[in-house]
């Protein structure tokens, strides 16, 4: 996650690990929005991703809660 940091960041990760790997961590984490939020929210959340805030709290917030979410996930199936 702290590699998606910065739309910059997002595209070396995206040249280092592939197109497939970068387009399931970001499916996922939509998927967890939609969960969380609903559909609405979502697409509010990427409209207002230039201020670095929605549902209230940082992307920063955001992505700590998405990477504890996965990694719940993740070991509830092994």
């Amino acid at each position: 996650m702290s590699t998606l940091g910065s739309p910059r960041d997002f595209t070396l990760r995206h040249q280092r690990e592939g197109s497939v790997e970068t387009y399931h961590l970001t499916f996922l984490l939509a998927d967890y929005l939609i969960e969380r939020h609903g559909l609405a929210k979502m697409v509010e959340y990427f409209g207002r991703l230039k201020r670095h805030s929605a549902f209230g709290y940082s992307i920063a917030v955001f992505e700590m809660q998405a990477l504890a979410h996965l990694q719940a996930v993740t070991s509830a199936r092994d």
